[in-house]
């Protein structure tokens, strides 16, 4: 992991993780799930009325090998992540983007 970190200059200090509360879907625009698993785990936890929406990773993003970005901790693919997450997150700003431009 420490590789990938260094040779995409990820600044990981200070980053902690942790588990989503149902809180979370009231404070935030976007939850974003990694894989199908966790989707499932996000809507039966979900309130009714949330103000949060909740989307997988690679939507959005057309030639993707795959839906789910696996466990790099599993699998060791931490380059393969870091690009599939960089390819999701450029999909999703150009999504946000688009629902913000003011249409004529």
């Amino acid at each position: 992991m420490a590789e990938a970190v260094f040779r995409h200059m990820v600044a990981e200090e200070g980053l902690v993780a942790r588990g989503i509360t149902r809180q979370d879907f009231g404070r935030f625009d976007y939850i974003i799930a990694l894989d199908s698993g966790h989707m499932a785990h996000l809507k039966r936890i979900a309130p009714r009325r949330s103000r949060a929406k909740l989307r997988i990773m690679m939507d959005g993003v057309a030639d993707s090998p795959a839906q789910d970005v696996p466990d790099p901790y599993y699998t060791g693919q931490f380059d393969l992540v870091y690009d599939m997450v960089r390819q999701g997150c450029r999909a999703l700003l150009h999504e946000i983007k688009e629902a913000e431009r003011p249409s004529h």
